[in-house]
């Protein structure tokens, strides 16, 4: 009967330790995971603002307006933080050159607003006006319907209303 007694503790023992072990394990993978996804580097997204041209009304305000509050249910805010979209913007913005002075638009018509947060820089805002005029850190420059593209397509823009998760 001892021996029968002692068999069932050592089984139980080691049942014990193996759940300890299980609970350490999991314990190590969960700060593994958890460090590893605070490695991305967080501090690298642009945010884009834009008034939701979907929205049915006689006259759509104008985006400096629902920037500065006014009719605010027309203003749609995303953020784009996909590493390679947030680097093929960056990579567009490093190439823009400005646009002469004489050929600048008298009217620029802000569409949409983007704020470049960059890892140990200060932040560029880029504006997109209508036509695809570009301006930024307010010196206007040439048109670069890559960059527009890029921000249209995956801010929402053709879309306001779809999901976020960009």
């Amino acid at each position: 009967m001892v021996n029968n007694e002692s068999k069932y503790y050592n089984y139980d023992k080691i049942i014990e330790i193996m759940e300890k072990n299980n609970i350490v394990v999991f314990l190590i993978l969960l700060c593994c995971v958890n460090f590893g996804c605070t490695q991305q580097d967080k501090s690298k997204y642009i945010e884009v603002k834009y008034v939701n041209w979907s929205i049915e009304s006689l006259v759509s305000p104008k985006l400096e307006d629902v920037l500065d509050g006014l009719n605010s249910e027309f203003l749609v805010s995303t953020t784009i933080k996909k590493r390679t979209i947030y680097d093929s913007i960056v990579k567009q913005i490093k190439i823009l050159q400005p646009m002469k002075k004489e050929v600048i638009p008298d009217y620029f018509g802000m569409q949409i607003q983007c704020i470049i947060h960059y890892a140990n820089a200060p932040s560029d805002t880029l504006l997109i006006g209508y036509q695809r005029i570009i301006s930024l850190n307010k010196v206007v420059m040439q048109d670069d319907d890559t960059l527009v593209e890029l921000i249209k397509r995956h801010s929402r823009y053709y879309h306001p209303h779809a999901g976020a998760g960009l």
